[in-house]
């Protein structure tokens, strides 16, 4: 995949800001479509009250302490699906249901069973839980035969299979696992707070500029969501690259 330059993206957003600018002034009505310079104007206000950063704050710790728990719980589930041919297909039903039914239909299961304080976290957990997991086990399973080959010739156990075989050779998938997921711990996460709305969420944030009809600071949340997004997904893929130098 080619590596886009700084000159690349300034074109993407300049011309994706010319099209805003466009269909803003085409529909001429800013509840609909705010311009870019109002969005712009509600994302500065936003930044400037000091309960803005108490929501972001309270949204983005409970979908990365959910993130985090999925990653450890995903790769020892994977571990012990490698391990155990009968583990791996108990494991495929619960795999399978939280890869397949949709999050809002979780989110309504989850209203019922655990209320709206834990609400995003609980969403979070079972949605990266699958990728962690797949992504981990097929890692493991493309291990080099050979190497496979002589540790059973050495009689290798299974924890020294797994530090020096199993887990140098998912470290692509996994690194891919965790660009992947890290979005979509924040889409998902975010996506249960604006169905169940936890109050000082950014979900609750959304839904009020929505019912207020301050579509200005709709956009700013959104807005918002991306750049907390973008921040953490850079900062997963650092630290993941110093982890396995």
């Amino acid at each position: 995949m080619k590596n886009f330059t700084t000159r690349d993206r300034l074109i993407s957003l300049s011309f994706f800001i010319l099209i805003w600018t466009l269909g803003a002034y085409a529909i001429g009505e800013g509840l609909i479509l705010p311009s870019p310079l109002q969005v712009f104007f509600s994302f500065l206000s936003l930044l400037g009250k000091s309960s803005t950063y108490t929501i972001v704050l309270s949204s983005t710790l409970k979908i990365l302490l959910a993130f985090s728990l999925a990653i450890i719980i995903g790769l020892v589930l994977s571990l012990l699906a490698l391990y155990s041919k009968t583990i791996e297909a108990i494991l495929v039903p619960f795999i399978l249901i939280f890869k397949s039914v949709p999050v809002a239909a979780f989110t309504i299961l989850a209203l019922l069973w655990i209320g709206v304080e834990g609400l995003s976290f609980f969403i979070v957990f079972i949605v990266i839980i699958p990728i962690i997991y797949t992504n981990a086990l097929g890692g493991m399973r493309s291990a080099d035969y050979r190497l496979l080959e002589m540790a059973e010739v050495h009689n290798l156990s299974f924890i020294k299979r797994v530090k020096y075989i199993y887990f140098p050779a998912m470290e692509g998938e996994i690194g891919s696992a965790l660009a992947l997921s890290i979005g979509i711990a924040f889409k998902s996460g975010i996506a249960a707070e604006v169905i169940g709305r936890p109050a000082g969420t950014i979900g609750e944030s959304l839904i009020k500029s929505k019912i207020y009809l301050e579509t200005g600071d709709l956009f700013a949340w959104v807005i918002i969501i991306l750049l907390v997004s973008f921040f953490f997904e850079r900062l997963v893929a650092i630290l993941y690259k110093r982890l396995i130098i």
